[in-house]
């Protein structure tokens, strides 16, 4: 998934249902996103270490403040006729595709 569809998929978490955690991952993706046009502009072909470990920290933060506040939220109760889903789908729908990059932190939003 690239940076594009991420943020995507964090605007409409954001506006749509109003998770204060998805803004703060938009937040991050144009910062992520400005500090790679600048490094490429300046012909390298990676962030500086200490930049790409403080971007890994505030993305862990990001997502532990995301799981805390979908931890907290009350039990999904769907509309008449639609499927529950279970509690590990609905997990994984607030966090599209990030959770299972988690181990590659800010690494793989970068790509």
């Amino acid at each position: 998934m690239c940076n594009a569809h991420r943020k995507w998929e964090a605007k409409a978490t954001f506006e749509q249902d109003g998770h204060p955690w998805a803004g703060e991952m938009i937040r991050f993706l144009d910062k992520v996103k400005r500090a790679t046009d600048i490094a490429r502009g300046l012909g390298r072909e990676r962030l500086p270490p200490r930049l790409l470990a403080k971007f890994e920290r505030w993305f862990d933060r990001i997502v532990a403040g995301g799981e805390k506040y979908c931890d907290d939220l009350p039990a999904f109760e769907p509309g008449e006729g639609r499927q529950v889903p279970s509690e590990e789908t609905w997990r994984r729908g607030k966090f599209p595709a990030w959770r299972e990059e988690e181990e590659e932190g800010a690494a793989a939003v970068l790509v």
